[in-house]
């Protein structure tokens, strides 16, 4: 689905991507064709010097099937031990400039009375998976590609205040602008690890939904001469 809109008299292009990773909200010249592909024929690129793509970049993961408790420091991972993955980018091979987390948000499916306090720790390079309900011990080299950490701390909003699986919340992040540079990999991911800072008994197999809003920055003067625009 495609939509053409004006605002402010400049050209907007409202796109539902084909990954999955939701809205975005396209101007100065970047526009996309009915697949969500980024085409780069702008009419005059060199007025365009850079271009700010914002989007929705969203992970959901179902932690192990058991009451443990968790202690402070440890990993909430998936029942698979994989990384959190985020896409960042509307499509793979793009290294063109970075960008920044502008904000973020934790979808609970549970309504425990004492609430799990969250760290979400960034990179801009996979970290090696966790197990769920361990400590994170980063080595150097993973901490070495920490961009950032956003602060999930704050107590979380009821949406269903009924206690245990019956309930549901939700958090928002403090400040959790930071900023990514242009990334190592294929400019398309940054990467994740859901750290508990505090003690958490939680219900089996809970599932958590985390969404961040990005604005990914492109120097359209690299894009332009890359594909001979």
């Amino acid at each position: 689905m495609s939509i053409q809109r004006q605002n402010g008299g400049a050209a907007y292009q409202e796109i539902e991507t084909a990954n999955g990773t939701g809205i975005a909200l396209v101007r100065a010249g970047i526009l996309y064709d009915e697949n969500g592909e980024e085409t780069f024929n702008v009419q005059h690129p060199g007025m365009v010097a850079q271009a700010i793509v914002e989007l929705r970049s969203e992970v959901t993961f179902t932690r192990p099937d058991d009451t443990t408790q968790y202690a402070q420091g440890d990993v909430m991972a998936p029942a698979d031990g994989e990384v959190l993955s985020f896409k960042v980018g509307l499509h793979g091979g793009r290294r063109y400039g970075g960008g920044r987390v502008v904000d973020a948000l934790i979808k609970h499916s549970v309504n425990q009375a004492t609430k799990a306090d969250f760290h979400l720790w960034r990179f801009d390079e996979a970290p090696a998976g966790r197990v769920d309900n361990v400590g994170m011990l980063l080595s150097d080299d993973e901490n070495e590609h920490v961009l950032g950490v956003i602060d999930f701390t704050a107590n979380p909003f009821e949406g269903n205040r009924t206690a245990g699986t019956g309930g549901n919340c939700f958090y928002q992040a403090k400040a959790p602008n930071i900023d990514f540079r242009q990334l190592e990999n294929d400019g398309s991911y940054i990467y994740g690890l859901l750290v508990l800072e505090n003690a958490y008994t939680p219900i089996a197999s809970e599932e958590l939904m985390i969404v961040l809003r990005v604005q990914k920055v492109y120097d359209m003067n690299n894009i332009h001469e890359a594909y001979g625009h």
